[in-house]
C-alpha cells in the first residue's frame, strides 16, 4: 500500500506537467486527449497499473484545462471594437497616478461573440473611486491579451494566460449599477476597507507599499524604485503572500488557540487540543489568504499547508517527500497552468531544498543560527539557475539581505500585521496602532535594503541559459545539497559555471541589428564583435515608468555586453526618450547624444557630420543640420550604418519633408530601413523609398496600437515597391545579421518563442 501511495503521489503531478508540456511543446490540441482518456479507462477497467491510470487521467485533465484557457480569449478580429458590457469588479482595484486597473467579470454582453470570463480593464482620464464588488455598465474598447515579445526578458502573454485574463480593455465611459452581492464581492470590499485603514495609519508611501503587500497582497503602492531595491537584493519574494507568510499566519493561529486552551481543563479536551490548535492555525491561514485575494502564490501556499496539516492530523505514517508530492498534485489539479509561472517552480524548489537539508536526524541537533545560515546559503545556491532562467539576473547581495529580511519580516513585521488584522474585529484604534508599528518596523528594514542595493555589484544581469545549461546547473546545486560526508561535493560549483557563460556576440566582420519590441516606441541595438550602440530608449514617462529594465537591459546582456559604448536618442518624444534617464542612471560612463527640446536635459546633440567607426563598421549622422531649430519629429537623429556591401538606415520619426532633403543630398541605397515614424502616413514617401531601395523594412509599432501604425496606405506603398515590411507588432522583436559581402540572416521573436498561448506571427515575419 505504501508503494501504491508513492506511485499515485508521483503520478498526479507528473501527469499534469506532462499534459501542459504536451500542449506547450508539441502543440497537441484537445482532440488528441481522447485516445489517452480511452487508455486511462482501459487501465481502470482491467485494474492494471492504477498509478498509470492516475497519471494518464491527470494528463487528460491538465490538457483539457489548458485548451479551455486557450479558448477563453478574445478573438483577434474583435480587436479595437467598442462594446457595452454589464458586470462587476472582481478584485481589488490597483490605483496608479495616471490610471486605475482592475479585473472585470462580464455578465450581460452585447457582442455577437461572447467575451472571455475575465477582462483586465484600464481606466484612464480621471478614473472614479471604483470599489471591489461594484456592478458597472461600461463602454469598453477591447483587444486580445497581446503583449510584447522579445528574445529575452519578461513574457507578459504567458503571465496573462496563466492568470486567466482573456482580454484587455480600456474604459470609454461607465455608469455604476449597484453591488452584485456575491461572497467574493463582500470579501473584496473587506479588503478595500482594510486598505483604506492602512493608508490612513501609514502615511509614508514606501511603508504603505510594504504593509499593503503583506496585509492584502496589494502591490499598487510599490514604486518602481522600491521594486528595484527588492529585486537587486533578492528579497522580492517577501512581498508575495506565499509560503512564509501563510505559515506564519498558521503558527499565529496555532499558538493563539493553544494559549486559549490553557484555561480549559485537560479532562474536557480528551486529547483534542492539538488537532483543535492545528485547525485554528489552518483557519487563520485561510482567512489571511482570503484577505490576500486568493492569489495564485497564496493558494499554492495554502494548499501545501493544508496537505501537511491533514497528513499530521491523520496520524498515519507519511514521508515528508510524499507530502511534498501530494501538495504539488493538489496545486496542479486545481490550476494546471500554474506551472507556467516562476512562483510554482521557485516555491516547490525552496521547500525541496529544506527537505534535503533537514529531513535527516543529524540536523536536529544543529544550532538554530547555523541552521538558518546553512538553509539560506543552500536556497541561494540552488535558486541561482532558476533565477537566471526566469529573471535573467542574480542578486549577489541576496544572501546577506535575506538573512536580515526573512527573520525581520517573520518575527516583527508580519506578526504586527496579523495582530492588526485580528484587532480589526475588536478595536479599530488598536488595529491602527499595530499597522503603524508594522510600518515603522519595515522602515528600518528598507534602510538596510537600500544600503545593500546601492552596491554596484549588488545584482548582475545574466543571459538566459540554455536548457542544457539549466539542467547542468541544477545538478550542480543538487550535488552541493547532498550530505556533508559525501566527498568532492564542491564539484557542484563547477557545474554552476555555465550560468556565467556570456552570450555570443556577432562574429568579427559582421553587424547585428536588434529591433526590440517595446510596444508603441523605438529601441534598437546595433552591435559588432566589440562594440554596442543603443539607438533610442523605448517609451516611458521620463521618471518612474520605463521599459529599460524589462526589455533593453536584458537585450544588452543577451547580446553579450555588460554596457553600451554609445547611446543615441533620436528626439525628445517620450516613446523614444522615455527611458533615457534610466539608461543614464545604469550606465553613467557611457557617452549620450540626444536631440531634445530646450526644456529637457541637454546632453551633447546628435548632429549631421558626426561619424565614427567600430570594427570596420562606419556610422554617419546625416540629419539634422547644426543650424536647424528643434522640430520634434523632424529633428530626429538619422544614422547611416555601413559594413562593406551591407547598410542600415535609422531615421527616427522624420516626415516626408525631411525625407525629401535627404533625397536631394543623395542619400544612398540601404539594405535595411527602420520605417520612419512607425509607418505613419506622413512618412515613407515614394521618392524616399525609390532612393533608399531597402531589401527589408522594419516598423516599430505596438500590437493593436490606437494609431493604426503602420497605416494601411503605407503598407500598400511598401508592397508596391516590392519591399517586405515587418513590424514588431506582428513579429515581436526582429534580429537581422549582416555580413560585409551583403549577405543577411533574420529571425523574429514570435517565431523563436512560439508557444500555444502566443499570438502567431504574420506569415511575412522572418
Amino acid at each position: 500500500m505504501s508503494a501504491t501511495r508513492w506511485r499515485v503521489a508521483f503520478g498526479i503531478p507528473s501527469g499534469c506537467i506532462a499534459g501542459v508540456f504536451a500542449a506547450y511543446v508539441l502543440f497537441i490540441n484537445a482532440w488528441h486527449v481522447w485516445p489517452v482518456a480511452a487508455a486511462t479507462l482501459l487501465c481502470a477497467v482491467l485494474r492494471k497499473s492504477p498509478w498509470a491510470a492516475v497519471m494518464l487521467l491527470s494528463l487528460c485533465w491538465s490538457s483539457v484545462a489548458f485548451h479551455h484557457r486557450l479558448e477563453d480569449r478574445l478573438a483577434a478580429e474583435l480587436n479595437g471594437h467598442t462594446v457595452s458590457v454589464h458586470g462587476h469588479i472582481a478584485d481589488l482595484p490597483q490605483q496608479y497616478p495616471e490610471y486605475t486597473r482592475f479585473r472585470f467579470r462580464p455578465v450581460q454582453q452585447t457582442p455577437a461573440k461572447e467575451l472571455p470570463d475575465t477582462l483586465l480593464v484600464y481606466w484612464y482620464r480621471d478614473p472614479p473611486a471604483v470599489e471591489p464588488g461594484q456592478a458597472w455598465q461600461l463602454e469598453l474598447q477591447i483587444r486580445p491579451p497581446w503583449g510584447r515579445v522579445n528574445f529575452q526578458g519578461s513574457d507578459r502573454e504567458r503571465w496573462m494566460f496563466a492568470e486567466g485574463i482573456g482580454a484587455l480593455a480600456t474604459v470609454r465611459s461607465g455608469v455604476p449599477t449597484g453591488d452584485d452581492g456575491s461572497v467574493s464581492s463582500s470579501l473584496n470590499q473587506l479588503r478595500h476597507q482594510v486598505r483604506s485603514l492602512i493608508l490612513e495609519a501609514v502615511p509614508d508611501e514606501r511603508l504603505q507599499g510594504v504593509v499593503l503587500a503583506l496585509a492584502i497582497a496589494d502591490l499598487s503602492k510599490i514604486s518602481p524604485q522600491l521594486n528595484r531595491t527588492f529585486a537587486r537584493t533578492g528579497t522580492a519574494h517577501l512581498l508575495a503572500i506565499s509560503g512564509q507568510q501563510v505559515s506564519l499566519a498558521a503558527m499565529f493561529g496555532f499558538f493563539l488557540m493553544r494559549l486559549l486552551l490553557l484555561s480549559v481543563p485537560a479532562a474536557w479536551m480528551r486529547g483534542q487540543s492539538y488537532p483543535l490548535a492545528m485547525f485554528a492555525g489552518l483557519l487563520l491561514a485561510t482567512a489571511y489568504a482570503a484577505l490576500a485575494g486568493f492569489g495564485t502564490a497564496t493558494v499554492r501556499a495554502l494548499v501545501m499547508l493544508a496537505v501537511g496539516m491533514l497528513m499530521l492530523a491523520s496520524r498515519r505514517t507519511s514521508h515528508l517527500w510524499q507530502a511534498w508530492l501530494v501538495a504539488m498534485a493538489a496545486v496542479l489539479v486545481l490550476d494546471p497552468p500554474a506551472m507556467l509561472g516562476a512562483g510554482f517552480w521557485m516555491s516547490f524548489a525552496a521547500v525541496a531544498v529544506l527537505l534535503l537539508l533537514f529531513s535527516n536526524q543529524e540536523s536536529n541537533a544543529e544550532h538554530w543560527l547555523r541552521s538558518l545560515l546553512r538553509a539560506q546559503l543552500a536556497i541561494t545556491l540552488f535558486m541561482l539557475p532558476l533565477g537566471a532562467w526566469w529573471f535573467q539576473s542574480v542578486s549577489l547581495s541576496g544572501l546577506a539581505a535575506n538573512l536580515l529580511a526573512i527573520p525581520w519580516i517573520s518575527f516583527i513585521t508580519v506578526p504586527l500585521i496579523l495582530l492588526g488584522l485580528l484587532l480589526l474585529w475588536l478595536n479599530t484604534n488598536l488595529a491602527i496602532l499595530a499597522f503603524q508599528l508594522a510600518g515603522a518596523s519595515s522602515s528600518f528594514l528598507l534602510l538596510a535594503l537600500d544600503w545593500l542595493a546601492a552596491f554596484p555589484a549588488a545584482a548582475i544581469a545574466l543571459p538566459q541559459p540554455s536548457l542544457w545549461a539549466l539542467c547542468v546547473a541544477l545538478l550542480g546545486g543538487l550535488l552541493l545539497l547532498l550530505p556533508r560526508a559525501l566527498p568532492h561535493r564542491w564539484l557542484g560549483l563547477l557545474l554552476l559555471l555555465p550560468l556565467l557563460a556570456p552570450a555570443a556576440r556577432p562574429a568579427k566582420g559582421s553587424l547585428r541589428i536588434d529591433v526590440l519590441d517595446v510596444g508603441q516606441g523605438t529601441a534598437v541595438l546595433v552591435s559588432s564583435s566589440e562594440h554596442l550602440l543603443v539607438y533610442d530608449s523605448g517609451p516611458g514617462d521620463g521618471e518612474e515608468f520605463q521599459l529599460v529594465d524589462q526589455v533593453v537591459v536584458p537585450a544588452i546582456v543577451q547580446s553579450g555586453y555588460h554596457s553600451p559604448d554609445r547611446i543615441l536618442i533620436s528626439h525628445g518624444d517620450l516613446d523614444h526618450a522615455g527611458g533615457l534617464n534610466r539608461l543614464k542612471e545604469l550606465f553613467p560612463t557611457t557617452p549620450v547624444y540626444a536631440n531634445l527640446s530646450a526644456a529637457q536635459v541637454e546632453p551633447p546633440l546628435c548632429r549631421q557630420g558626426m561619424n565614427w567607426a567600430w570594427d570596420g563598421i562606419s556610422f554617419q549622422v546625416v540629419h539634422p543640420s547644426a543650424y536647424l531649430p528643434y522640430l520634434r519629429n523632424d529633428s530626429s537623429c538619422v544614422v547611416s550604418v555601413k559594413l562593406g556591401e551591407s547598410s542600415v538606415l535609422l531615421p527616427g520619426d522624420i516626415s516626408s519633408s525631411i525625407e525629401s532633403r535627404l533625397v536631394q543630398r543623395g542619400i544612398g541605397r540601404h539594405q535595411v530601413l527602420l520605417v520612419p515614424h512607425h509607418g505613419s502616413k506622413s512618412s515613407s514617401s515614394a521618392e524616399f523609398l525609390e532612393q533608399v531601395q531597402p531589401l527589408i523594412a522594419v516598423a516599430t509599432t505596438g500590437l493593436g496600437n490606437r494609431f493604426g501604425f503602420p497605416r494601411p496606405e503605407i503598407q500598400q506603398r511598401y508592397l508596391e515597391h516590392g519591399i517586405p515590411l515587418w513590424s514588431t507588432e506582428a513579429c515581436g522583436a526582429v534580429r537581422i545579421e549582416l555580413a560585409a559581402d551583403g549577405s543577411m540572416r533574420s529571425t523574429s521573436a514570435r517565431r523563436v518563442k512560439a508557444a500555444p498561448w502566443r499570438w502567431p506571427p504574420a506569415d511575412s515575419c522572418p
